[in-house]
């Protein structure tokens, strides 16, 4: 995700002529069903705070923590994974499903490894 926002971003790659396109369908794609899918490490979501493509994807408060370590992100609420399992690390495919309400039952998503 990094990669495609800052090149359609970068002045010099012939990508930036896209940038009001792929603003626009970050923004109301979800209405479409449009969907755009992409990893962003925590370090790199920082990073990322400043584009209007980003914030857009951001504010639809969907996706999925892989890796657990869920104190490590500012994206994403877990409100329902306890306060023990918040620091721990999960195994590989392994991923969680966000959530706003503590009382929802903790979705976890399986991601075969070869």
């Amino acid at each position: 995700m990094t990669g495609v926002i800052t090149t359609i971003h970068d002045p010099d790659s012939p990508a930036k002529e896209g940038e009001a396109l792929f603003e626009t369908l970050c923004e109301r794609g979800k209405g479409y069903n449009v969907f755009v899918f992409g990893e962003v490490g925590d370090k790199e979501a920082v990073e990322m705070a400043g584009y209007i493509a980003f914030g857009s994807l951001m504010n639809y408060r969907s996706g999925i923590r892989f890796g657990g370590r869920f104190g490590d992100q500012k994206l994403f609420a877990f409100e329902n994974v306890s306060f023990q399992d918040q620091d721990r690390s999960m195994k590989p495919g392994i991923g969680v499903i966000p959530t706003d309400n503590r009382d929802d039952r903790l979705e976890k998503i399986v991601v075969p490894m070869s």
